[in-house]
């Protein structure tokens, strides 16, 4: 597989914190045959080789397998829901991003919105949104 598209595999996998199963899977599938897996309690896979008769020099290549997301903390009676991050972001880079909300019947698509400008009052067009 070419680099773009294990980039865009890995990019496009579901992955927030806690449920990294999904890039756990591409990795085993894309170094089976080539490594030795071992994996810790906290669910990372851990990647061995040997190089030949000699023990060093080592390499070492340390990465997240999770992205940023949330976790659906309330829904609303207008149907809204009430997100908690997990890691961090700022606020402002949020609004019109896609989301996936995965639930046990299926992904649902999502977007992040906020009240229109319109809608605002004078003093929530000064407020910084948090």
């Amino acid at each position: 597989m070419s680099s773009s598209m294990l980039l865009e595999r890995l990019s496009n996998a579901f992955g927030p914190p806690g449920s990294e199963g999904e890039i756990r899977q591409i990795i085993r599938e894309e170094l089976e045959g080539m490594v030795e897996f071992s994996y810790d309690r906290l669910g990372s896979v851990i990647c061995g080789r040997k190089a030949g008769a000699c023990a060093s020099p080592r390499i070492m290549l340390a990465a997240h397998m999770d992205e940023l997301g949330f976790i659906v903390q309330a829904i609303t009676k207008e149907g809204f829901l009430k997100l908690y991050n997990l890691g961090s972001w700022w606020p402002h880079t949020l609004l019109a991003q896609r989301v996936v909300i995965r639930t046990p019947k299926g992904d649902v698509m999502g977007i992040i919105g906020a009240k229109p400008s319109h809608f605002l009052s004078s003093e929530e067009r000064k407020k910084v949104w948090t």
